[in-house]
């Protein structure tokens, strides 16, 4: 039986219809993310779970800081901000501008849960399966200090000046995937990604610091900052003295205090930071009770140093508090833009003349452990020979089938801990002369007959004792060096332009690795002014694991790849590793007390307070 031409028309207006609407409905509306699984807290939670119901609101803490600092903004390359002085391990003093969303991965840290995020700006997300696009509904309620309105197209404008010429481009390369960004109302803001962005485009939209459009109008924002600038979180600056202190007051009337991760949270009435140019200084102030607490990095210190009256009696506890934190990836880092650390065998040899064990044994009284992966204290790093996973991965992003790191298991060199690792530098000696370099009255020469010196960067004078010892085995290979210290702004002027031989530095690691790795060991990171990338690594076979990371869709796939990046780090002798600890060091006067139970993740330091 014949159809009608106008059956067949409502037939496809129905079919069109439908499809629309399958369109229309195909995403997701929550206020709530988790990178894999569910979120930990639900709606209606009280608090955080380890936030304690004694903790009372009051007092003044007083911390300290090194160096110096001249901006109020955090955000841009140019200028020393208090971020760069202050342990961020107690606060975390970039975020005091709120974000989008609260969580793991940025602002307010939840600290026993591992990759999610809450909103906070907003009050709910919309995302497509696909996450080719994401808009975020603002509170109406969000405030900033002076009581205006937070809206979306503050939300836009803080996009555009974190993705502009003079931003630190850790911004620039986190926000790549967006194409653009529209405010469609007062309270709704949309971005429109790249195909493949994945899920991970969403906790990186959920980390942008929400800035004031009307504060910034008229300012540079790649200038240093000298006024507060304007802020929403649960502190503002009351008074700054720069290069002296910094003085944060609560605000009371905060507009999103009742929050579940704001309560029994952020309880001091003020924050102070007193400025140090040298640790020991800083030390004794806490020592006499002028400073709150003091995080003990020194393992000799913590040892020896702690036997004062105030801690005999009591008035100051002194506790090793256990966490599962990832531990920072602390380093020797080898600028390989400079000769001769472009040389694999070079660097090598500068792997072999490093004695953790003796300087373990007698300058840290045994408290580290070495950092035998760049994922210490997780379970993300490469083990043993590489999985039939890892090695079908390496082998697709490129390595060469015949590679050893397709077989072996990687292994730092060994000393026996007496301070003279003889085996070592004779391994590290046939290398250098495997590359050409030849001795000649105890020094080391290229082939075109250059002397071998490098100097060794350092912004602290306590790393020298490190230094001096590796110096001296990097003597008996005829290699010559040196150590400069320099302040806190030459350190970081030559640090943004990659201006050293080697420097000591960190990289902080996440709790699932995710898409800040991109800046650390990307290509297109190497020669970017102010970028994370110290060694200048150039390798295509990471870029490809890059890449697969950032579309990973389960945790077994993040492990598999991390473990094959770990492989392929090692194998190039990029760095030297230095050493973890598993645990925080942190002595503290008893009137400052903290939760009875403490985050596996984090000091949870924001939950504690002052007794009254």
């Amino acid at each position: 039986m014949p159809v009608s031409l106008h059956t067949l028309l409502r037939s496809a207006l129905l079919l069109f219809g439908l499809l629309s609407c399958a369109s229309a409905l195909a995403f997701t509306r929550t206020n709530a993310i988790a990178l894999y699984g569910e979120p930990h807290y639900k709606a209606g939670a009280a608090s955080f779970d380890f936030a304690d119901p004694n903790a009372r609101v009051g007092g003044t803490l007083t911390l300290p800081a090194f160096g110096a600092f001249d901006s109020l903004n955090a955000y841009a390359v140019k200028g020393l901000s208090l971020s760069m002085a202050a342990d961020q391990r107690i606060w975390n003093l970039d975020m005091l501008n709120e974000t989008l969303m609260a969580g793991s991965s940025g602002y307010l840290l939840s600290p026993d849960e591992p990759q999610s995020a809450y909103c906070l700006v907003c009050n709910y997300l919309e995302f497509d399966e696909s996450y080719q696009w994401v808009t975020f509904g603002i509170d109406p309620r969000a405030r900033f200090h002076d009581g205006s309105p937070i809206t979306a197209h503050d939300v836009v404008a803080s996009f555009r000046l974190l993705t502009q010429d003079g931003a630190h481009p850790r911004y620039f390369d986190m926000y790549r995937d967006i194409l653009r960004v529209e405010a469609t109302s007062n309270y709704r803001v949309t971005f429109y990604a790249k195909p493949g962005a994945g899920r991970q485009l969403l906790f990186k939209l959920g980390e942008l610091p929400v800035m004031s459009a009307a504060f910034w109008k008229d300012r540079p924002f790649s200038d240093s900052l000298r006024v507060p600038p304007l802020l929403s979180g649960p502190y503002r600056v009351c008074r700054v003295d720069f290069g002296h202190r910094i003085e944060l007051c609560r605000v009371e009337n905060f507009w999103s205090r009742n929050k579940f991760f704001y309560r029994r949270q952020y309880n001091f009435e003020r924050i102070r930071y007193e400025f140090f140019r040298d640790r020991t200084v800083a030390f004794e102030s806490f020592k006499s009770g002028k400073l709150s607490a003091w995080v003990e990095y020194v393992a000799k210190n913590w040892a020896t140093g702690y036997n004062f009256p105030a801690q005999r009696s009591g008035l100051v506890i002194k506790e090793t508090i256990p966490n599962s934190l990832p531990a920072n990836y602390q380093f020797f880092a080898l600028n390989l833009r400079r000769a001769p650390f472009s040389d694999l065998n070079f660097r090598k040899a500068l792997t072999l003349a490093f004695d953790f064990e003796w300087t373990n044994r007698y300058l840290f009284n045994s408290a580290y452990r070495r950092s035998t992966t760049y994922f210490p204290n997780t379970n993300y790093g490469a083990r043993g020979a590489p999985s039939p996973a890892e090695r079908d991965l390496l082998l697709s992003a490129g390595v060469e089938p015949d590679h050893e790191m397709l077989s072996t298991p990687f292994e730092l060199p060994k000393t026996d801990g007496s301070g003279n690792p003889r085996p070592q530098l004779k391994m590290a000696l046939a290398l250098l002369k495997a590359s050409g370099y030849h001795l000649k009255n105890s020094q080391l020469y290229t082939q075109t007959g250059k002397a071998v010196w490098i100097e060794f960067l350092v912004d602290h004078p306590s790393m020298t004792r490190v230094v001096l010892p590796f110096i001296r085995n990097l003597k008996k290979i005829g290699i010559g060096a040196t150590v400069r210290t320099v302040d806190e702004a030459q350190y970081k002027a030559r640090m943004d332009h990659f201006n050293y031989d080697v420097t000591v530095t960190s990289f902080a690691q996440a709790q699932i690795p995710s898409y800040e790795l991109r800046s650390y060991f990307h290509s297109s990171q190497a020669n970017t002014q102010g970028s994370y990338n110290y060694s200048g690594i150039r390798n295509p076979v990471l870029d490809h694991l890059l890449e697969r990371l950032a579309v990973a869709q389960s945790l077994e796939e993040i492990h598999t790849i991390t473990a094959a990046m770990d492989r392929v780090l090692l194998w190039n002798y990029y760095t030297v590793p230095q050493w973890y600890l598993g645990s925080f060091r942190i002595a503290h006067w008893a009137r400052l007390q903290r939760p009875a139970t403490t985050p596996p993740l984090s000091l949870g330091f924001p939950g504690w307070w002052i007794a009254p």
